[in-house]
């Protein structure tokens, strides 16, 4: 009786090895099994995720910005030494209420808006405009807005920090070159002037 060749124990050996090496350096990390899924867009259209659209209706830059307040007498004029970047933004959560954090990121930086009346919930298929203000140190050379969507509402601001439970992240481009610029850009009860 003829013994079996230890050969092909070895090849077949090594090559379960080498799978597993490979299958192992592949697996995904904890960020990214449990990271937003990432929608790319552009400021010229409606960017959807799986619950959520945003569009971006214009674009502006100030160094100035003129609050007027209807009921009060508390006007005032906020100035900057860099640049304000004001969007005008309509917001819609397509099926179920969810919470959400909007930013700029210019540059490498990320800038959270001063001043804003956007509200966490939106009630489903209503469509909510707002102005979203963010003060960026210096004149940016690009920008992005990100619109991350949480599936609870739980320690949202946590979980969005950490990467936990984000449903979508929209990653809306603007072009720093379709910015509309204006020394003083006026803002009525939070909103643009129309």
């Amino acid at each position: 009786m003829k013994k079996p060749s230890k050969v092909p124990t070895a090849v077949l050996s090594t090559l379960l090895l080498v799978g597993a090496i490979m299958l192992y350096a592949n697996v995904s990390t904890l960020q990214e099994s449990y990271g937003p899924v990432a929608i790319h867009g552009d400021s010229s259209g409606e960017v959807r995720g799986r619950n959520n659209g945003v569009s971006i209706r214009a674009a502006y830059s100030a160094s100035a910005l003129k609050y007027t307040f209807k009921d009060r007498s508390d006007n005032f004029t906020q100035r900057t030494q860099g640049q304000w970047i004001v969007l005008d933004v309509v917001y819609e959560t397509l099926t179920t209420v969810q919470d959400h954090v909007m930013y700029l990121v210019a540059d490498d930086l990320r800038i959270q808006a001063t001043r804003s009346r956007a509200r966490l919930f939106n009630q489903p298929g209503i469509p909510e405009r707002m102005a979203l203000v963010f003060d960026v140190p210096e004149s940016p050379s690009a920008l992005s807005l990100i619109v991350r969507s949480l599936s609870g509402v739980k320690n949202a601001d946590l979980g969005a920090t950490r990467g936990w439970g984000i449903d979508t992240q929209l990653d809306v481009r603007i072009p720093v070159s379709t910015l509309i610029h204006r020394d003083v850009l006026d803002l009525y009860e939070g909103k643009l002037s129309e």
